[in-house]
């Protein structure tokens, strides 16, 4: 059977993920067929508890790493409503994602786009 895999480019602490953080990473842009986005993976984040579906199965919510002092940040995880229950279990899991500007009624914020999640390894 083929399963799909998603090529990790780094590890990175949500701490890390900022505005200047994200300007340098525009510079490597654009991003296309032979310069994709990066895709960073980060263990051990839980749901701040507002996790919801919203739309056609997106999953809507704010991770944070708890051992590590930070911001929150906002995610979306497209086509992903099935790992509600995960997320919101309180259980630690992990994710991959491209990290991106969010625009919302006037204001740019930063966004993580999970492309999978899956429960952290014990």
């Amino acid at each position: 059977m083929l399963t799909p895999e998603i090529e990790i480019d780094s590890k990175i602490n949500l701490k890390d993920i900022n505005s200047k953080f994200y300007r340098i990473l525009k510079q490597f842009a654009p991003f296309g067929p032979g310069n994709m986005s990066p895709v960073f993976e980060t263990n051990g984040v839980i749901d701040t508890g507002h996790a919801r579906v919203v739309g056609n199965n997106h999953l809507k919510l704010t991770v944070v790493h708890p051992d590590i002092s930070g911001f929150p940040l906002p995610a979306i995880a497209f086509q992903q409503g099935h790992y509600l229950d995960l997320v919101k279990s309180g259980a630690r899991f992990k994710i991959c994602f491209h990290i991106e500007e969010n625009e919302w009624n006037g204001t740019t914020s930063l966004q993580l786009n999970i492309k999978d999640m899956r429960p952290d390894d014990p």
